[in-house]
């Protein structure tokens, strides 16, 4: 099984080159720790190197510069989670990956750009089991920082925790996002490599692996759950948002209707209500008008 192609099959070479994707393990986790504080580094982090490679090239001796630039990476779904919370104007606290359905769309667009790496702040590096990346990461371009080798043997602590490299066109673009060279570098989108409809599978079953899903009608049912927090987890909260089933315009409207002749069920007769509304529900032009609206509601099951 060959490499994703964003990667090289194997890192070459014996020196650290731009691109290469570092797992941390280790002393080194605490050393890093040590330089750069404000962010706190577990066992096993990934880094992604962001130093031109003919900087860090041994030619006889130490390399060129003293210091080595890495952006931090998170894992894909602490990605995703972020973007849902720009969205949703109510705060989820346990349930992070519950996302109104409403931005899907939003959400697709946003992880398309970020696999093709067109989406400003971000590298994206996908799993791949083969080369040690063992789940799909992001590299913030923004959240990077220093790390001083000169003099030390961090250097060669550095590339003992490189897991794979990136392939040269994609060191390219990682080149132009990092440091804003003179022109846009291209590289090949996943559609060079899948068809349209393969890409929008690839792309629709992340979006179904990191996210739950709930309709807009029940938006509102949502916002009253959550801030009950009697859920700490998806699973509850989910199996309680199921309890409610969603109500279209026409239904809307004969509850409502049937709410008003309640209030004047002295005046009118209970027979003579229940014909009325019965009237009303088969009424092909109310039908017609009430299936243009877009409003919807729900209401409990039962």
């Amino acid at each position: 099984m060959s490499a994703h192609f964003t990667y090289k099959e194997s890192p070459s070479g014996s020196d650290l080159e731009q691109g290469d994707i570092l797992f941390l393990h280790g002393d080194l986790c605490q050393i890093i720790q040590t330089h750069y504080p404000v962010q706190a580094f577990k066992d096993g982090c990934c880094l992604l190197v962001l130093t031109q490679t003919c900087d860090l090239v041994r030619r006889k001796g130490p390399c060129k510069t003293p210091i080595v630039t890495l952006a931090i990476a998170k894992p894909l779904e602490e990605i995703i989670v972020e973007k849902i919370h720009e969205g949703q104007h109510f705060e989820i606290k346990h349930n992070s990956f519950l996302c109104n359905d409403k931005y899907r769309q939003k959400i697709s667009d946003f992880i398309t750009k970020l696999f093709n790496n067109n989406e400003p702040d971000y590298f994206y590096l996908h799993e791949d089991q083969k080369l040690g990346i063992k789940k799909s990461y992001v590299a913030i371009l923004r959240k990077s920082f220093i790390f001083e080798i000169v003099g030390t043997d961090f250097y060669e602590k550095l590339l003992e925790a490189r897991s794979a490299t990136l392939a040269d066109v994609f060191k390219a673009k990682l080149g132009w996002l990092s440091g804003h060279l003179f022109s846009r570098v291209g590289t090949l989108d996943w559609t060079n490599h899948f068809s349209e409809d393969e890409f929008k599978v690839i792309v629709d079953t992340v979006l179904d692996k990191y996210i739950d899903w709930y309709p807009t009608a029940k938006e509102s049912i949502v916002e009253k759950l959550v801030e009950e927090e009697k859920f700490e987890s998806n699973d509850g909260l989910l199996a309680a948002i199921d309890e409610y089933e969603i109500l279209k315009p026409k239904d809307i409207a004969i509850k409502r209707l049937a709410e008003i002749l309640r209030e004047y069920e002295r005046s009118v007769s209970a027979d003579i209500s229940k014909r009325l509304l019965k009237k009303i529900e088969n009424d092909p032009i109310l039908s017609a008008i009430l299936s243009r609206s877009k409003y919807l509601s729900a209401q409990k099951k039962g």
